[in-house]
This record gives structure tokens, sequence and C-alpha cells, in this order.
């Protein structure tokens, strides 16, 4: 968690934890696409309490442009896998 003065501590969303995981598997990792398993899997190995349907629905909800950060926006890449689009090809930003 992150302390702001008196504020209540920043819980980290499911969003924030997925992107996380997908950052450690698509540049640490060197994997270009990633199922929903290797996510979610990536995301309980450090500590994650979210349910695998949640992190399923935040995913798909990901291959749309966010409204607010973080800005990482997925792909489907076949039928249960993703890849990460890349800044310059993000759909619907201007």
């Amino acid at each position: 968690p992150i302390h702001l003065g008196e504020r209540k501590p920043a819980i980290p969303t499911c969003r924030d934890e997925v992107v996380a995981a997908v950052e450690a598997l698509a540049v640490g990792g060197g994997e270009p696409v990633f199922t929903v398993e290797r996510v979610y899997a990536a995301m309980v190995r450090c500590g994650s309490s979210w349910s695998r349907e949640t992190v399923a629905k935040t995913m798909l909800r990901m291959t749309r442009p966010a409204r607010r950060p973080p800005y990482l926006q997925l792909k489907r890449a076949g039928p249960d896998l993703y890849r990460v689009v890349p800044a310059r090809e993000e759909l619907g930003r201007s």
C-alpha cells in the first residue's frame, strides 16, 4: 500500500495487478502473448487475492482503451491469448 499523508492507503485494483503481471511476463519474461491463466498465476505468486474470473473479466475490459491510468491496453491474439498493444498502436486514443 502507498500511504498518502493522513489518507487511507491506496489499495491496488485488479487492473493495477494485471498490468504488473503482464509487464513482468511481456517485458521480464519475454512472452509476447499470454493467457489469462499465466497472468492469474503470476498474480497469485505475488500474493494477489483476486479471483480468476475477476482477472479474466478485467483482461477482457482491457481490450478497450483505458480512460484513466494505468493506460496499458491488451489485444486478443487468439481464442485465449492476449498481447500488449504498443503505445503507437493504441486503438481509440487521441
